[in-house]
C-alpha cells in the first residue's frame, strides 16, 4: 500500500454569483457596518475568509493609491489595490478607530479580531439572510470570475496576483466560469473555402 499514490483530489469549477446576488446581499447587509465590510471584502478585494480575519488596520493604506497588504496561504504577503467603492466602505468602517488592530472586530471582545470560522459563518449567514443559496467563497469566486469577464481573460496574471495564487494553473479554473472568450475565438476561424462561417 506504501506504493499506492492517491490522485490529487479535483477540484470543482469555480461558482460565482450573478451580479443581481452580490446586489441584493449588499442591499440586505446596508447599515450593518460590520457585514458590510465582510461582503466588500470577500466580493471587492477577493480576499478569503482567513485572509479578512487576519486583516489589520494597519494593513490598510487608504492614501492616494488605496492598497491592503494582505497576508495569504503560506504567510505569502500580497499587494491588493482597492476599487473606490471599497475604499470608502473601509474609511467609513475605520473612522474613529484606533491606527493598529484588527479590521474586523468581534462584538463579544472588543479590540479582538474574528476568527476564520466566524468570518466564513457571518459571511454565509448574510448571503441566507439576502435568500441567496451560496457561500462566502463565492463571493471570492465571483470577484476572480468578474474581473476576468471585464478583462476578456487577458488579465488573467493580474486576478491571478490578486488572489494570492502561486501557480497560474489555479487562477485558471477561474476561466470556467468566464467563457466569453472561447465564443468569440470560434467565430475567427476561417473557412477554407474562403466563404464566411
Amino acid at each position: 500500500m506504501a506504493a499506492v499514490q492517491v490522485p490529487p483530489p479535483r477540484l470543482g469549477p469555480p461558482r460565482a454569483l450573478a451580479l443581481g446576488d452580490v446586489a441584493q446581499v449588499l442591499d440586505e447587509v446596508a447599515g450593518d457596518r460590520r457585514a458590510e465590510l465582510l461582503v466588500w471584502l470577500a466580493y471587492g478585494c477577493g480576499l478569503r475568509a482567513a485572509e479578512i480575519a487576519a486583516l489589520r488596520i494597519e494593513d490598510c493604506h487608504l492614501g492616494a493609491r488605496p492598497h491592503l497588504r494582505v497576508r495569504g496561504k503560506g504567510r505569502k504577503q500580497r499587494l491588493v489595490p482597492l476599487h473606490p467603492r471599497v475604499a470608502a466602505v473601509l474609511l467609513a468602517a475605520l473612522a474613529g478607530r484606533p491606527s493598529v488592530g484588527p479590521v474586523v472586530e468581534s462584538h463579544r471582545d472588543q479590540g479582538r479580531g474574528l476568527s476564520a470560522k466566524t468570518v466564513s459563518h457571518l459571511l454565509g449567514e448574510a448571503l441566507r439572510t439576502a435568500g441567496v443559496a451560496a457561500t462566502g467563497q463565492q463571493l471570492r469566486h465571483t470577484f476572480a470570475t468578474e474581473l476576468l469577464a471585464a478583462g476578456e481573460g487577458t488579465n488573467i496574471r493580474a486576478v491571478s496576483r490578486l488572489l494570492g495564487h502561486s501557480q497560474l494553473e489555479v487562477t485558471e479554473r477561474y476561466v470556467g466560469a468566464y467563457d466569453a472568450d472561447a465564443w468569440a475565438a470560434v467565430h475567427l476561424l476561417p473557412d477554407p473555402a474562403g466563404r464566411r462561417m
